[in-house]
């Protein structure tokens, strides 16, 4: 019990006791919802996950308030990385993702803090945006040109795993010119670091290849399609008969 605060065993030991969960502020949720888990009290973490909902819910769609979208994605992630709960992710991301400008909003106000993201926020992050990959491209550049401002030529181990774990062959395809001015950013942050060079040509050729591969396969499906229309060609040649006259 050492490691959960004074406040959330208080309220945890009166939940057991009583059989109901009692209103609580938002700092003993974590604790709380831990010390369930921890002694398999299954209602609680029921009752736990019932809150969680309810405050998603109350959150305002319109102009949502950027640090209560912080407060679900942060309590998801924690939950996700130390009690291997997926549902509480599914929950905060379709909240945050209900409103197209909040998505937004949120992923670049958030990205600001790369540096000090875990592996789980980023892959969260990268959840989040699903296929409008330019939400995190955008922000990202804006990012590194700060960085280039302040003389820093290196770049972060987040940075590298964020854009390995993106599928970037969409905004090369559909935005190529957000695209390259990545990469313009990139190869500038590279310097002389001959590792880091690597890992950005690699990223780049990946993620080239991976869009030649997608337009490949549209192509063969056209072609397949097509192929299989063969019996319309006495149609075409009557058409063709018909202007002819």
């Amino acid at each position: 019990m050492k490691e959960f605060s004074e406040k959330s065993v208080r309220v945890f030991v009166e939940a057991a006791y009583t059989g109901m969960l009692p209103d609580i502020p938002s700092d003993v949720f974590r604790d709380l919802h831990k010390i369930s888990c921890a002694f398999q009290v299954e209602w609680l973490c029921r009752s736990c996950f019932a809150m969680f909902s309810e405050f998603s819910s109350q959150i305002d769609e319109l102009l949502p308030p950027y640090l209560e979208q912080v407060f679900l994605f942060e309590e998801a992630a924690y939950i996700l990385s130390k009690l291997k709960l997926v549902h509480f992710q599914d929950l905060a991301i379709a909240k945050i993702q209900s409103y197209e400008f909040g998505k937004k909003m949120f992923i670049s106000k958030y990205l600001k803090g790369l540096s000090s993201l875990s592996a789980c926020h980023i892959d969260m992050i990268v959840l989040l945006a699903g296929s409008d990959i330019d939400l995190i491209v955008d922000p990202l550049k804006e990012l590194l040109l700060k960085q280039l401002e302040l003389k820093e030529t290196a770049i972060s181990d987040e940075c590298k795993y964020l854009l390995n774990k993106c599928d970037l062959s969409p905004c090369r395809r559909f935005n190529s010119k957000l695209f390259e001015q990545l990469f313009d950013v990139l190869q500038e942050l590279a310097g002389n670091s001959t590792e880091d060079m690597k890992w950005v040509f690699q990223l780049h050729r990946n993620s080239a290849n991976k869009s030649e591969d997608i337009l490949k396969e549209k192509n063969d499906t056209k072609e397949e399609n097509h192929a299989g229309h063969g019996n319309v060609v006495p149609t075409e040649r009557k058409r063709r008969w018909f202007w002819q006259k």
